[in-house]
């Protein structure tokens, strides 16, 4: 049974007279459980929808549906369904190691298959039952992002702490068999699944063939909120860099196609805390794992070079570019004589991540308090200000909402010059040039 949120104005939905609160109980007389189940039952040219009417007395109605289009939609906007949670204790879990004050979606530690195959989140499989495998196999949902973090059993129960973690390659070889592929993250845990562990990792995953996608390795990510976990290593610059050499020793070794081996993408963190060059666009394809880290840097190089020739010149305008510890270098090196060299004077401001500790180096996750605190000391340095302040576009969410509930509005309200959320730089430049001189 699923409720409707909404009806849309003007659709074969609200021309049946569907009202928000109606349930939506059967079609074709198989049981509704969820947008799954709706979506795929009604992709049909003809069917036949059992409703539950709200009212004072609810009542039964079968609604006959017949159009053209099989794909058409029905206008309607569904409850979402409560989200599976996760059960599993694993002692990086980012979850645990969040500070009060955040946003609320934050501390849902979701394991849904379902949000896995239509967002990209990554599950364990842990707490799959068998009607959820038959649904994932009925309704082809492919791809799916699965956190293996290791393939030797033990190693994954210790890591998961959940007796049934062991069962990964079988679940695998199921998915695999139904046609369904998948993504695997590996975390890298310096001294328990890295090195032997990591590399019976790929052994293991690469027969899959073409169901493995990508086997994405990132590392741990750890912060000073950790007071009732265990101890645990972070990754550092000798450690990235020996885990480089581990990957290009396991290419030159492997008995595997070119393609197989390519599958194996290391973070950007790992190649920028080796200080190690970054893999070319090519090694990213479509670049469609920048939200596991994986090619995030290279993008925005490369559409920031697309983008220059578009950026008007400077005139001498003070720009402060706001980012994380990590991305610093590469906005040094990379970015700032350029936009130097069309007539901008350019600060790289790297933003201390008081919320998580400094060991959590990406832009991304700095928060809303931190950006303001750096936007109004680089906007007000004496002598020496920026006339505008740019801050990555990827740390605000869809609402416009930083990681601890501060706004976008509320960073604008705080800093005396104009103060952008930017992905290429370039058009906000730009954006920020033109207010700036309809200021003058």
């Amino acid at each position: 049974m699923i409720a409707i949120r909404e009806v849309l104005m003007g659709t074969p939905g609200a021309e049946l007279g569907l009202r928000p609160g109606d349930q939506l109980l059967s079609i074709d007389g198989e049981p509704l459980e969820d947008f799954l189940d709706y979506n795929f039952l009604s992709a049909e040219p003809a069917f036949a929808l059992e409703v539950m009417r709200r009212g004072a007395i609810p009542r039964r109605e079968v609604l006959r549906i017949e159009r053209d289009d099989a794909n058409g939609d029905l206008g309607l906007v569904l409850e979402p369904p409560a989200i599976k949670r996760c059960t599993n204790k694993c002692d990086f879990c980012f979850i645990d190691q969040m500070p009060a004050g955040m946003r609320r979606s934050l501390y849902v530690k979701d394991e849904d298959y379902r949000y896995s195959f239509l967002y990209g989140n990554f599950v364990t499989l842990t707490n799959l039952k068998e009607r959820d495998f038959a649904r994932i196999l009925r309704y082809r949902l492919s791809p799916l992002y699965i956190s293996v973090h290791a393939t030797d059993p033990a190693v994954r129960e210790r890591i998961l702490k959940n007796p049934r973690a062991g069962e990964l390659l079988p679940n695998l070889r199921r998915l695999a068999e139904g046609r369904i592929s998948f993504h695997a993250q590996v975390v890298l845990c310096p001294g328990i699944n890295d090195g032997e562990v990591l590399t019976r990792t790929f052994d293991d995953l690469l027969p899959f063939g073409d169901a493995l996608l990508s086997i994405s390795v990132v590392p741990v990510g750890l912060t000073e909120h950790r007071r009732a976990l265990a101890d645990m290593t972070p990754i550092t610059a000798s450690g990235a860099a020996e885990l480089i050499a581990l990957l290009d020793d396991y290419r030159a070794r492997a008995v595997r196609p070119a393609g197989d081996l390519g599958k194996i993408h290391l973070s950007d963190e790992i190649h920028l805390s080796a200080g190690a060059e970054l893999p070319s666009a090519e090694a990213y394809a479509d670049f469609d794992l920048v939200e596991n880290g994986i090619g995030m840097t290279r993008l925005f190089l490369e559409e920031f070079d697309s983008a220059l020739p578009e950026l008007e010149t400077g005139d001498g305008l003070h720009a402060a570019l706001l980012t994380g510890s990590m991305m610093a270098p590469i906005l040094l090196r990379d970015v700032a004589p350029r936009l130097e060299g069309r007539g901008w004077r350019v600060r790289v401001v790297e933003v201390e991540n008081r919320l998580f500790g400094t060991g959590v180096t990406c832009a991304g996750l700095l928060a809303g308090r931190d950006l303001i605190d750096a936007a109004r000391a680089a906007a007000e340095a004496p002598g020496s200000g920026a006339q505008v302040v740019l801050y990555p576009r990827e740390t605000l969410n869809i609402e416009g909402r930083f990681l601890d509930d501060v706004t976008a509005e509320d960073l604008s309200g705080s800093v005396p010059v104009p103060a952008l959320a930017s992905r290429t730089l370039v058009e906000e430049l730009n954006e920020a040039r033109a207010l700036c001189l309809a200021a003058l």
